[in-house]
């Protein structure tokens, strides 16, 4: 992405945390970065997040849940190995 992670984290919680948006993350930073980076560097640098940002969005709101399946007791588990209740008794 071209980006460290210090940048990175500085993108999220000015997005995040203080809610900013593109044009005010860029005048935030400008004041935080300008010493090292230009405007144009800075500029582009939130134009790439911004780019990631909005085409990796969908894989937030799409995915399924995750399963939590409940996990046998240690003590049962040779009866119980896959979960279900087994008939031991009368084979």
């Amino acid at each position: 992405m071209g980006m460290t992670y210090d940048e990175l984290s500085e993108f999220g919680r000015l997005r995040k945390v203080e809610k900013c948006g593109p044009y005010s993350i860029f005048t935030k930073l400008v004041h935080e970065w300008g010493a090292r980076l230009s405007p144009r560097q800075i500029a582009e640098k939130v134009k790439q997040f911004y780019y990631e940002y909005a085409r990796n969005r969908h894989k937030m709101t799409t995915l399924t849940p995750s399963y939590h399946a409940v996990r046998c007791d240690t003590v049962l588990s040779p009866l119980f190995s896959d979960g279900l209740v087994l008939d031991v008794g009368g084979v």
